[in-house]
């Protein structure tokens, strides 16, 4: 029941040492992989994307830390929670620390509003969108994806309700993402969350992994936060 709860299988979990929840799929799938290629190592730790982060958002978020804390205490099978991490999103200051607090240092952000604002990469994005199909006979140059974004970087629906117009801190990332891939393809090409961001940030390991240090570091972080940690009583 609790693992339902969460969103999540016993095979996802089992014989790991600890787990590392974030975000959701997009970060299942890639959060790994930066680990792998840029820390070098394997600490034993499973990630695994958490349910409903908006669940987190709650006036009092210790209900939902209580259900991991149940699946990891006591005599069971199930690793220790090692961590947290989300995206800022449009999140204060206050209510980032207030999360903090309540999960007892267990929760981190990126400190862009998502991971994606970390792949707005013209030339990563060109070389994505020509493994497709609609691109096929006439390839995107990352020029082309420039220019696009210069005009369009700025818009006011992709800062709704955002306290700055810091491009790579603050816009939408997905939204504007889902737009471009739409207009440049002339909507032959759909823009997927998951399949899509994990392209980009294999390229981006492969030709250009410094875009990704910020992320490497965090991890770096709150994995070996674990070795630090006091037993539980």
């Amino acid at each position: 029941m609790l693992l339902l709860e969460v969103g999540t299988k016993l095979s996802d979990v089992f014989g790991a040492d600890s787990v590392l929840w974030v975000e959701g799929k997009t970060e299942e799938i890639c959060f790994p992989i930066i680990v792998e290629k840029m820390l070098g190592r394997t600490p034993g730790v499973r990630i695994v994307g958490v349910l409903h982060t908006g669940d987190f958002d709650a006036e009092d978020a210790r209900t939902v830390f209580r259900v991991y804390e149940r699946l990891t205490e006591g005599k069971v099978l199930l690793p220790p929670a090692v961590a947290f991490i989300f995206d800022r999103e449009l999140r204060s200051e206050s209510a980032r620390n207030d999360l903090v607090r309540q999960s007892q240092g267990k929760v981190g952000f990126l400190n862009r509003r998502t991971y994606e604002n970390y792949l707005l990469h013209p030339d990563a994005i060109a070389a994505v969108m020509n493994m497709s199909a609609a691109f096929v006979d006439a390839p995107i140059a990352e020029e082309r994806i420039q220019v696009w974004l210069d005009a369009h970087s700025q818009r006011d629906k992709y800062y709704l309700r955002a306290k700055t117009r810091d491009f790579l801190l603050d816009v939408d990332a997905p939204k504007l993402l889902s737009d471009l891939f739409s207009e440049l393809s002339e909507a032959r090409l759909e823009y997927n969350k998951v399949e899509h961001s994990v392209a980009i940030t294999e390229w981006l390991l492969e030709h250009k992994r410094e875009a990704l240090q910020e992320i490497a570091d965090l991890l770096k972080t709150r994995l070996s936060s674990r070795l630090a940690s006091p037993e539980r009583s």
